[in-house]
């Protein structure tokens, strides 16, 4: 089917609007009778676009002159970036005023860290990869808000999309969270000799100065003690590096015991585990995780809390007998039965390291001295 006379004159075309500031430059496709624009977007100053070409609107021009008229302009600007901007190096002050950005697409291209959304839902969106990389290079120069990252990345002049765009990044992750994990998880042990047959585990708040109550934000006891805040609990493993291998959102007014439990049976499903060490403090210390440790054979490592112990444990720690010394740190080893609920033995058994430290000994006295003080004054 040929092309009208009418349509193969138009193209997309360019606007200058002289401001203030200066020349600011617009793009886009007019209409049919040459009033105006079907639809345009803004592509910026004409001093500072020179950062990439010293004629940039002959450049500009050459180049959209071929694009399809069936293109959206988030296509378009997409495209156009990709021909205008990275076919010139940046200059020296660009860079400057960009620190890591350059590091950070790098390592994306160089690990193609992309291929995390394999498998994910699809998209038809054209900005999420690019506001990703933003959000991490902000995340990683200075952690602040989605909102503030899109200002500061605006106010940088670095390729920025809509406000939205960065919100809806949020709802695709958040839907395909674990699959991009497992996917991460994969690129990590391709590129590392990582290993998850030891694991760390614990829990967390978040909390939110707002007015409504929804999802999973419930009051609850808060670790940043903001008490009259609504808060989530963030449930998360690492392993032997401190790299995250996972983590799940529970309700605010969960307790940190209660995340243990299907937090495992989401991670032995989603990454295949069948052995594995759970190390984790005392608060995940409750039988039932540990029998559910015991029942999946899995080895634990998990504090346990002296005062809450019976007085038999308690005399057993204050008895001298069979302590090994090594300086100043002193402990002692003994296996004892599990049982259902403190009643029978369950066929398994549980090893207890006993172990004191004069160093944390003094520590913790000082910690205790402050706290007497503050109350005192």
């Amino acid at each position: 089917m040929k092309k009208s006379r009418k349509d193969t004159k138009r193209q997309w075309k360019t606007s200058i609007a002289r401001v203030k500031k200066g020349e600011y430059l617009s793009i886009g496709v007019p209409r049919r009778d040459n009033k105006g624009f079907e639809f345009r977007f803004g592509y910026g100053y004409l001093h500072e676009l020179k950062e990439y070409h010293d004629d940039p609107l002959t450049v500009i021009k050459a180049i959209i002159a071929n694009f399809p008229l069936s293109w959206t302009k988030e296509q378009a600007k997409t495209k156009l970036d990709e021909i205008f901007k990275e076919k010139k190096s940046l200059k020296k002050e660009v860079i400057e005023r960009y620190k890591g950005y350059e590091i950070i697409e790098k390592l994306f291209d160089y690990f193609d860290i992309f291929d995390i959304f394999d498998n994910c839902s699809t998209t038809r969106s054209t900005t999420l990869k690019d506001v990703i990389m933003q959000l991490i290079y902000q995340r990683i120069k200075n952690p602040i808000s989605v909102f503030n990252t899109y200002k500061t990345i605006k106010k940088e002049r670095i390729d920025t999309h809509s406000k939205n765009s960065f919100y809806r990044s949020l709802d695709y992750i958040a839907k395909n969270k674990d699959e991009i994990l497992k996917n991460l998880n994969k690129k990590i042990c391709d590129n590392t000799n990582r290993k998850i047959d030891v694991l760390w585990f614990d829990a967390t708040t978040a909390y939110f100065e707002t007015f409504s109550r929804e999802g999973f934000k419930k009051p609850g006891y808060s670790k940043d003690g903001k008490f009259k805040e609504d808060q989530i609990v963030i449930g998360m493993a690492t392993d032997e590096n401190g790299i995250p291998l996972h983590y799940k959102v529970f309700p605010g007014n969960s307790a940190d015991s209660n995340t243990f439990i299907p937090f495992m049976l989401e991670i032995a499903d989603l990454y295949e585990i069948n052995t594995v060490t759970i190390i984790a403090d005392k608060g995940m210390s409750v039988n039932r995780n540990i029998r559910f440790l015991e029942s999946k054979n899995w080895n634990y490592i998990i504090s346990y809390r002296m005062k809450a112990g019976s007085k038999q444990f308690k005399e057993y720690i204050l008895d001298e007998k069979d302590y090994i010394t090594d300086g100043s740190f002193k402990y002692k080893v003994r296996d004892i039965a599990s049982f259902y609920n403190k009643k029978r033995p369950n066929g398994h058994f549980r090893k207890q390291i006993i172990t004191f430290s004069k160093k944390r000994a003094i520590k913790d006295k000082n910690d205790r001295d402050i706290l007497v003080q503050n109350f005192i004054k």
